[in-house]
């Protein structure tokens, strides 16, 4: 019995987080008379005005319902959620019925870091040969709001929060990366990784386009088939086949996670390109200009000041010591000021620390609860600590104007690190540091 079928034969139903994926939901049950009142739980009493008349009850009494519709912040595992589960409610995600009902070819992904700007360029791809495309999921707008618009492909990102309470089986599954991450949502490691390989579940095809997580998946998950994309990348070229091939032009695409996760969405899109009976290299042309126009998500690696000798990049989305890493890589030749910090997940920055402490080079400004541990294990002498961000831009700021460098000045803020402790969300962070950085250069 699929979701809708469970919600018409009347069971008891309450929405636990009023965020925006169980808003959608909402709406979309009430606009189909499927619901009459909305029981809902929530931090607080939710102010906004709902379609239908509501009724707040605290987490504790969610076990008196059948049907458990659940927002992907609230963890799977918490008391309430599995107090509710061992007296045999169905907690479910707001996004089951898209997948019981959508009829659309699902592109499936998920990854420790980049799972949006594969799926954005992917899709992006793939309308340049003709085949109209849904994007949705965590990197646009809830599945639920898009469930009648008509789509050969769905292309989706899905988070390990979503993944932990779906039931899906998408035509193609890709997994970008894998490493520790959100551990204070999945409690163990081995719980996050089990949550993110649900991916591949049911999946008709599994694949993958990253040695490392080749390497992983070959070490902890040996039962999984999967299938890796490994075209030849040699300066700065993509070889497709003999007399064919893609150039990397974009300088976005340079650093080298970024040349995988190209590769990836290529040999994605050669792979549905077949599967739709295309023939996509008669487009090559028009692909090869996608790749050079390609701008990433905002707050992923953004530039958003380049004037003179200095340079500011918004890596906002940055939540996990790997992205911290890459993004400096990808910068190495600036002379760098780092903004780290925020809202610990569980997570170690032993990753951070050590690399930090093999480049002194880098000034590096900390900030809030996980900048205050950065700052106290690290050796370097051009580290500095503040409480806030604000704080430490402004610190920045003053040591950059004291600075005689030749070398280009780069502002990076690539927190590694969660959010909330200061800001609404990442984007409201990557906003307002742009905001800062603006405000010291120009005045």
């Amino acid at each position: 019995m699929n979701t809708l079928e469970l919600i018409k034969n009347k069971h008891s139903i309450c929405f636990y987080g009023l965020g925006r994926e169980n808003l959608s939901l909402i709406h979309y049950l009430a606009d189909k008379k499927l619901i009459s009142e909305i029981v809902y739980c929530d931090q607080k009493m939710f102010q906004d005005p709902l379609p239908l008349p509501s009724r707040f009850i605290e987490s504790s009494a969610i076990s008196a319902y059948n049907i458990v519709f659940k927002a992907p912040g609230v963890s799977l595992y918490q008391e309430q959620i599995q107090q509710a589960l061992a007296k045999g409610a169905k907690v479910l995600s707001p996004n089951q019925i898209f997948f019981d009902q959508h009829q659309s070819f699902k592109i499936c992904v998920t990854g420790s870091k980049g799972k949006s700007t594969f799926c954005k360029l992917l899709a992006e791809l793939l309308e340049t040969i003709g085949i109209k495309v849904l994007l949705a999921g965590n990197i646009g707008r809830p599945l639920m709001d898009q469930i009648d618009q008509v789509a050969q492909v769905a292309v989706i990102e899905l988070s390990s929060y979503q993944l932990a309470s779906l039931q899906i089986e998408p035509n193609v599954a890709v997994l970008t990366s894998i490493f520790p991450e959100h551990l204070s949502w999945h409690l163990t490691l081995s719980q996050y990784y089990q949550d993110k390989l649900r991916i591949s579940q049911g999946a008709k095809q599994f694949i993958i386009f990253n040695q490392k997580t080749a390497n992983f998946l070959n070490q902890e998950r040996p039962d999984l088939e999967y299938q890796q994309i490994n075209y030849l990348i040699k300066d700065h070229i993509i070889k497709l086949e003999e007399n064919c091939e893609l150039k990397i032009n974009n300088p976005y695409f340079y650093p080298d996670h970024l040349q995988a996760t190209l590769q990836g969405a290529v040999g994605i899109l050669e792979h549905i390109a077949s599967s739709f009976g295309l023939n996509w290299k008669n487009q090559i042309v028009a692909i090869q200009s996608v790749i050079d126009s390609f701008q990433g998500l905002p707050h992923r690696l953004e530039v958003f000041y380049d004037q003179d000798n200095l340079l500011a990049v918004d890596d906002s989305i940055s939540t996990a010591p790997e992205a911290v890493i890459a993004a400096l890589q990808a910068y190495s030749n600036y002379q760098i000021s780092l903004f780290v910090g925020g809202y610990s997940k569980g997570t170690s920055q032993k990753l951070i620390i050590e690399y930090l402490n093999n480049h002194p080079e880098i000034s590096v400004f900390c900030y809030s609860i996980t900048g205050k541990t950065v700052f106290t294990e690290l050796t370097v002498n051009n580290k500095f600590y503040t409480e806030k961000l604000i704080e430490a831009t402004q610190l920045a700021w003053t040591k950059a104007r004291l600075l005689k460098s030749t070398t280009k000045q780069l502002f990076l803020l690539s927190p590694g690190a969660a959010s909330f402790d200061q800001f609404i969300d990442f984007e409201d962070r990557g906003n307002q540091f742009q905001e800062m950085i603006r405000n010291h250069f120009l005045n």
